[in-house]
C-alpha cells in the first residue's frame, strides 16, 4: 500500500505589542523574535510517523548569515516535537524542517515563510496528514508561503483563472470544484472577497463565499461585448436575489480601456441598482476619479461608493514611498467627493518582473508594501481590498513581465520519491 505523506508548516504570528500607524521599519532589524515551535503527532501513529527520530529545523533570510538551526525534542506529554529559539527580527524568514529516522534518512520535509518581528511570538505548527494511496513510499513536500500571517484576515481580490490554459478572453469556464479548492484556502487568510465576473464559471464564488463567512463584493465584468455584458447583469442579479452578495461592483477600468463611454457605463450601474438591494460601484483608477482635479460628479451621483484603485508600481514609485503615494491619492479623491465612502478596491506589489523606473518587484518588496499598507489603511480607517490572492498565469503578457506575478499566496507543490 502506497502512503501519501504529506507536511504542511503553518506560521502564526501573535503580536504582543499593537501595530502603529507610522508603519514597520523593515531596515536593520533591532532584535530578535522569540519562535515556538511544535510538530503534534496524530493519537494513531502511522508506520512512518512512529520511526520518526530527529526533526530539525533551519531558519534563513535577509541579515541571517549563518543558517540558524534547531533539534526539536520530542515531549511524551504533550505526544509532540517542540522547541523554542530565537531569530532576528526581519522580512522573509524560511523555516525549514526534516524529520528523519535513526539512520538519517529524511521521511518528511516542508518549508514556510514568516516575517518576525520585535516583540512578537511567532507560532510554528507543523501538520502531518496522511492520504492512503497505492503502493511504495512517497515524500510530498509543499511550501506554503503567505506573507501576512500575524496582522489578522485582509480583504482580497481575487481572479479565478489559476490554471494554466485557463484564460477568460478565451472564454475559459473555472470548474465549480477549483472555485470550491480556491475559497477552502482563502477562508484562512480573508474576510473578504472581490472578483471581477459573474459568469464562466465565477458566479461559484457566491456559494462558497458565503459557505466559508466571507463577505462577496461581486463584479460584473463590462466589456466592449453588449450580449456580455447582459448575461453578466442577469447572472449578478441573480445571485443578489439569493441574498449571496454584499455589494456589486459593475465594471472594473472599463473607461481606462475605452469599452464603453461615461453615459453607457452609468446606464448599466443604474439598470444593476434598479434590481438589487445591496450597494453598487465602479471601478477605476484613481487618476480617472481624480480627472486632473475635475472630478467625475455624474459617475459619483450613479454609484453608492467610489472604488478606487491605486498601484504605485505603475507609477514607477519605490516601494518605500508608495504607502504616502496612495495616501496622497486617496486624499485627492476623498476631497473631490466628500459625501462618498471611499474604498481602496486595488493596491498590490508585484514580487517578481522588470524594474519600472524606481519600482522594483521582488518578494520582500511585496511584503514591505503590503504590510506597511494595511497598517497605514487601518490606522485611519480606509477600506481597501489587497491585489490579489492568487497568481494569474493567463497574465503573462502584460509590461515588464509582473503580470503573472501580482499573488501574495505561492502554494508550490513538490513531489520527492524516496523508495
Amino acid at each position: 500500500m502506497l502512503r501519501w505523506f504529506l507536511l504542511i508548516v503553518s506560521l502564526i504570528g501573535m503580536f504582543l505589542s499593537g501595530c502603529g500607524g507610522k508603519g514597520t521599519s523593515w531596515n536593520n532589524p533591532p532584535s530578535f523574535g522569540k519562535v515556538l515551535i511544535r510538530m503534534p503527532m496524530p493519537d494513531s501513529t502511522a508506520d512512518g510517523q512512529s520511526q520518526i527520530s530527529f526533526v530539525t529545523v533551519k531558519v534563513t533570510g535577509p541579515e541571517i548569515s549563518t543558517p540558524i538551526v534547531k533539534e526539536l525534542e520530542f515531549n511524551p506529554q504533550t505526544n509532540s516535537w517542540e522547541g523554542v529559539f530565537e531569530v532576528p527580527s526581519g522580512i522573509d524568514r524560511l523555516f525549514y524542517v526534516e524529520a528523519k529516522d535513526s539512520a538519517g534518512n529524511v521521511l518528511y520535509k516542508g518549508s514556510a515563510k514568516s516575517d518576525v518581528k520585535p516583540n512578537t511570538v511567532t507560532t510554528v505548527t507543523i501538520h502531518l496528514y496522511i492520504e492512503q494511496g497505492s503502493l511504495g513510499i512517497v515524500s510530498i513536500s509543499i511550501t506554503f508561503d503567505n506573507p501576512y500571517l500575524g496582522i489578522g484576515k485582509i480583504p482580497v481580490c481575487v481572479g479565478h483563472f489559476t490554471k494554466p490554459g485557463q484564460n477568460p478572453n478565451y472564454g475559459s469556464v473555472v470548474p465549480e470544484s477549483q472555485i470550491a479548492e480556491q475559497y477552502e484556502i482563502i477562508q484562512r487568510f480573508c474576510n473578504a472577497v472581490r472578483t471581477y465576473s459573474s459568469t464562466h464559471g465565477n458566479e461559484h464564488a457566491a456559494k462558497y463565499a458565503q459557505q466559508f463567512g466571507l463577505k462577496l463584493h461581486l463584479g460584473v465584468w463590462i466589456g466592449s461585448d453588449d450580449n456580455a455584458n447582459d448575461a453578466e447583469i442577469k447572472s449578478a442579479i441573480q445571485l443578489a436575489d439569493q441574498g449571496l452578495v454584499d455589494s456589486i461592483i459593475v465594471g472594473c477600468e472599463v473607461l481606462l480601456r475605452g469599452d464603453k463611454t461615461e453615459e453607457e457605463l452609468i446606464a448599466y450601474i443604474d439598470k444593476v441598482k434598479s434590481r438589487v438591494s445591496v450597494l453598487v460601484t465602479y471601478a477605476e483608477t484613481w487618476g480617472i476619479w481624480w480627472n486632473n482635479g475635475n472630478g467625475r460628479q455624474e459617475l459619483a451621483n450613479a454609484v453608492d461608493y467610489i472604488m478606487i484603485q491605486c498601484h504605485p508600481y505603475w507609477e514607477k514609485i519605490p516601494a518605500e514611498q508608495a504607502v504616502n503615494h496612495i495616501a496622497s491619492a486617496y486624499d485627492k479623491v476623498k476631497s473631490l467627493y466628500p459625501n462618498k465612502k471611499i474604498c481602496i478596491g486595488e493596491t498590490g506589489w508585484p514580487s517578481d518582473g522588470l524594474a519600472n523606473g524606481m519600482a522594483v518587484p521582488s518578494e520582500v518588496n511585496q511584503r514591505r508594501f503590503l504590510t506597511e499598507f494595511v497598517e497605514w489603511a487601518r490606522v485611519n480607517n480606509v477600506d481597501f481590498f489587497v491585489f490579489e490572492f492568487f497568481d494569474e498565469p493567463w497574465k503573462s503578457g502584460e509590461p515588464y513581465g509582473v503580470g503573472t506575478h501580482w499573488g501574495f499566496l505561492l502554494l508550490t507543490i513538490r513531489l520527492s520519491r524516496r523508495f
